[in-house]
C-alpha cells in the first residue's frame, strides 16, 4: 500500500489561506479541526491534509469556489448534490493535496455546536477570510469519532496538553436528538491509544461512565476489536457486562 505524504505543515497551511482569501468573492468564516489546527498550534510538525468546517450552505458555495478558482476539484462527482449540504464530508483534491469540508456537521454523528464555536479560537483575519482553530479537546474530541490508527499519536500529544471531559460530556447530553453512539466511539479510541502506546488515560473511567447512562444505545459493534477487553471495562461493570461484550 501506499503511504500517504504529510505535505501540509505550518508554513504551507499559512500559504494555503493567503491564497484562499485572495480567492474568495465573499466573506468566509471557517474553523480548522483535526491535524491542520495542530499544526498551526504547533502540536504537530506536519499532516495528511487539512480538516474545514463551515456552518451553512451560502459558506461552503464561497468556500467551494475559492478553492476551485485555486486548481482543487471535488474527489467524487456524484457527493455534489443537495444531500451533502445536510451532513457529508466533502473532499478536494489538487495532486497529493487534500481538503476535507464538513458543513456544520462532522462525518454525521454530530455537529459542530454553537459552543464549539464559542470555544474556537480567532487565528487569522484577513482581507475576506476569518480562520478559527477548534479548541484542544474539541479536535481530541472529532478524532476520537473514528478507529484511525494514524490519529493515535495527535490523540495522545492532544491528551497531554489537557482534556476537559465535561466539555465532551456536556456536548454528549446535549447532542443526543439522534441518538449518542459516538460516546461510545469516543471510548474504544481512547482504549485503542492506551493499547498502542501502553500508557493510561487520566478520565477514561469517566467516558465510561458516560457510555453507561446512554447503554440502551450501545452499538453492537461496541469493543469487538479491542484488545484485552477486561483491563478496559471498569472493575464496577465486569460482573455485570464483561460476559455480554465478549464474542
Amino acid at each position: 500500500m501506499k503511504e500517504e505524504k504529510k505535505i501540509f505543515n505550518f508554513d504551507s497551511i499559512k500559504e494555503f489561506l493567503e491564497k484562499l482569501d485572495k480567492q474568495l468573492e465573499d466573506e468566509l468564516s471557517i474553523f480548522m479541526i483535526g491535524g491542520g489546527a495542530m499544526c498551526l498550534k504547533a502540536l504537530k510538525d506536519s499532516t495528511f491534509d487539512i480538516d474545514l468546517i463551515v456552518l451553512s450552505k451560502k459558506e461552503f458555495d464561497i468556500l467551494y469556489k475559492a478553492l476551485l478558482k485555486l486548481g482543487y476539484d471535488i474527489v467524487d462527482k456524484e457527493l455534489f448534490k443537495e444531500a451533502v449540504y445536510k451532513n457529508a464530508v466533502v473532499v478536494l483534491k489538487k495532486g497529493d493535496s487534500r481538503i476535507d469540508i464538513f458543513i456544520k456537521n462532522i462525518v454525521g454523528m454530530l455537529d459542530f455546536s454553537p459552543r464549539m464555536v464559542k470555544r474556537a479560537q480567532l487565528y487569522e483575519k484577513k482581507e475576506k477570510l476569518t480562520a478559527d482553530l477548534a479548541s484542544n479537546t474539541d479536535i481530541l474530541l472529532l478524532k476520537c469519532l473514528s478507529d484511525r490508527v494514524k490519529d493515535i499519536p495527535d490523540i495522545e500529544r492532544l491528551l497531554r496538553e489537557g482534556t476537559d471531559w465535561q466539555i465532551i460530556f456536556k456536548e454528549c447530553d446535549l447532542q443526543k436528538r439522534e441518538g449518542v453512539t459516538w460516546i461510545f466511539f469516543v471510548y474504544e479510541q481512547l482504549c485503542r491509544v492506551e493499547n498502542a502506546l501502553k500508557i493510561k488515560i487520566e478520565g477514561k473511567e469517566r467516558v465510561f461512565n458516560k457510555c453507561k447512562e446512554y447503554w440502551n444505545q450501545k452499538p453492537n459493534s461496541f469493543m469487538i476489536d479491542i484488545k484485552d477487553l477486561e483491563k478496559h471495562i471498569p472493575k464496577k461493570y465486569q460482573s455485570e457486562i464483561l460476559e455480554n461484550l465478549k464474542r
